[in-house]
């Protein structure tokens, strides 16, 4: 994801990226930035939504939640945090399910690709320039 979209997420969701990038990498791996393409930046903009409603809803979450992680594996989203609750791993969940249809690359429908063993989820014309099946 492109700096400019990770300091807009770190900048409208310090409870969700608390530190931002500014973190050790010993206690958290968010300090590399949300590892995936742009595409899936809505996607991510609207679990920060979610989670911070929840988080603002149970004030008691806030201390001990911080997002750990943001990636692609096995050509889905990863969304790796610490503490939260039922509700906000749902939300995750759901966030994830999504981006499986959701093309990393632009945001469009999309559907899982493969190319020399490598999963993406990607819309027809993103895995044709990338050389995708």
């Amino acid at each position: 994801m492109t700096p400019e979209l990770e300091d807009a997420l770190f900048t409208d969701f310090p409870d969700v990226f608390p530190g931002g990038r500014n973190v050790d990498m010993r206690s958290s791996l968010i300090c590399f930035g949300c590892e995936c393409g742009d595409g899936w930046a809505g996607l991510i903009r609207n679990l920060c939504v979610q989670i911070q409603g929840a988080l603002d809803a149970d004030p008691e979450l806030k201390p001990t939640f911080a997002a750990l992680q943001v990636k692609e594996k096995f050509g889905g989203l990863r969304f790796y945090i610490n503490g939260g609750n039922d509700a906000i791993e749902n939300m995750i969940t759901q966030a994830e399910r999504l981006s499986e249809t959701t093309c990393e690359v632009c945001g469009k429908p999309g559907r899982m690709r493969e190319k020399n063993r490598w999963m993406r989820t990607l819309c027809d014309s993103c895995a044709k320039e990338g050389g995708y099946q």
